[in-house]
């Protein structure tokens, strides 16, 4: 087991733990404690979304001298500039 994984588990688990002691120790009702789940699904899946996804876009690791390699990429800033200067 990865310890990425190690961390998902432990989060969900911890997260199932706080709605069964809302629903059982504070007596709330089911219905608030699914609407509150629902309303931490976003924001967690973004925050596991930024932790464990790569955020590798393609830039840092370039060979300029490589032939054969597409870098159009790298002039697409360039003549956007260009463009704005002369508009």
């Amino acid at each position: 087991m990865t310890k990425t994984t190690r961390i998902v588990l432990a989060g969900s688990i911890l997260v199932l733990a706080g709605a069964a002691a809302a629903y059982f120790v504070f007596k709330l009702p089911l219905s608030t404690v699914f609407v509150g789940l629902m309303v931490l699904v976003c924001p967690l899946s973004h925050v596991f979304m930024m932790k464990f996804m790569g955020h590798d876009h393609g830039m840092g690791d370039h060979n300029h001298g490589a032939a054969g390699q597409d870098h159009s990429h790298c002039e697409q800033p360039k003549q956007l500039k260009r463009n704005a200067d002369n508009g």
